[in-house]
């Protein structure tokens, strides 16, 4: 009776939290803030392309991902300060710098 018992929470605790998954994907689509769940989608897309390099996939991806409203830098720049927004793109720390 304990294993039935366990199995019975087991698949209803996946069920719930499949459940919120798509909740949070859901709300994350209308709100129009990047979505963490579209990365692992363009993730999961770029690796299916088997004729990509590796060069190819990580442009690729970062490219998807920009485009889907996500912005990183690439470290700080040389003067010792964070990137700022417009130094981001394309990677350039402290480009605007003299």
């Amino acid at each position: 009776m304990p294993n039935l018992l366990a199995s019975a929470t087991k698949r209803l605790a996946g069920a719930a939290s499949r459940t919120l998954l798509a909740s949070a994907d859901l709300a994350a689509r209308g709100t129009g803030t990047p979505n963490p769940f579209d990365v692992t989608r363009i993730v999961l897309e770029e690796l299916s392309k088997s004729d990509a390099s590796g060069a190819d996939f990580f442009n690729e991806v970062q490219g998807r991902v920009h485009a889907a409203g996500f912005r990183w830098s690439c470290g700080t720049c040389a003067c010792g300060r964070p990137a700022v927004e417009d130094e981001i793109t394309p990677c350039d720390a402290c480009q605007n710098d003299d």
